[in-house]
Order: C-alpha cells, then structure tokens, then sequence
C-alpha cells in the first residue's frame, strides 16, 4: 500500500511537472522571438541611420566640390581676363 501511495505520487508530481513545463514553453519561444524581432528593429534603424549620414556627407562633399569649381572658374576667368588686358597693353 506504502508502494502504491509513492508510486501514485510520483505520478503526480510527475504529471504536474510536465504540465507545468508544457504551458511555460511556448511563452519561452515567444519571449525569445520578441527579443530577436526588437533587435532586428534596432539593428535595421542603425543601418538607415548610418545610410543617410553617409548620404548627408556625400550631399555635403559633393556641394563642397561644386562651389570650389565655381570659384576655380572664376578664378580661372578672372586670370584670362587680366591676361587678355597685359595683351592689349591696358
């Protein structure tokens, strides 16, 4: 009877402890899933951020070179003009 009793206990705890274990793994997955889909978002908005500073400075070394050919121009412009004047001997 002592035998039956532990057995039948065992049994018990037994059915208790995977039912227990069986409701808790599928929030486990879930958590796990959350935690990886949040990382991936965080991950993600890095990488647009670092994309549009990386095309911010291309905007801005792009807009750099074009005001310095703009002014090589004139520059350029300006010394042909003053040569133009040496030439005519103004």
């Amino acid at each position: 009877m002592a035998l039956f009793r532990t057995v039948l206990l065992f049994g018990v705890v037994a059915c208790f402890s995977l039912s227990t274990t069986t409701a808790l793994q599928p929030t486990a997955p879930a958590s796990s899933q959350l935690y990886s889909k949040n990382y991936q978002e965080i991950v993600h908005k890095r990488l647009l951020r670092a994309q549009q500073s990386i095309e911010e400075a291309n905007e801005e070394r792009v807009s750099v070179m074009d005001a310095f050919k703009s002014t090589n121009i004139q520059f350029k412009v300006g010394r042909l003009g003053d040569s133009a004047e040496a030439a005519l001997g103004n």
